[in-house]
């Protein structure tokens, strides 16, 4: 399975309130039709995330996304044996686009 990660500009943006040390916002967003990460999910002999990652494990978004799903649905990890999540970054890190 291959899945495209859109890059998104945020086109307007207006803070409207406080929660706690939190901004909330009003925005609006618009896919970059041209401008994406791809995702993949292959067979592997054991879980395991691979790419041009610049950042420790713990701290990628996907991983995180992971531990959140797994925390949340424990049965599903069951599903993620044998899977390897193979990123390729297109979209520049930092440069406030929503790769992630």
């Amino acid at each position: 399975m291959k899945i495209k990660a859109y890059a998104k500009v945020n086109i307007f943006l207006k803070v409207v309130g406080y929660d706690g040390m939190y901004h909330q916002i009003k925005s609006r967003l618009m896919k970059v039709k041209k401008l994406y990460d791809e995702i993949e999910i292959v067979e592997s002999k054991k879980f395991n995330i691979i790419g041009d990652i610049n950042c420790a494990l713990r701290d990628n978004s996907v991983f995180r996304a992971y531990i959140e799903l797994t925390n949340e649905y424990p049965d599903i990890k069951k599903w993620f044996i044998g899977k390897e999540i193979r990123i390729n970054k297109n979209i520049p890190e930092m440069a406030g686009l929503g790769g992630g």
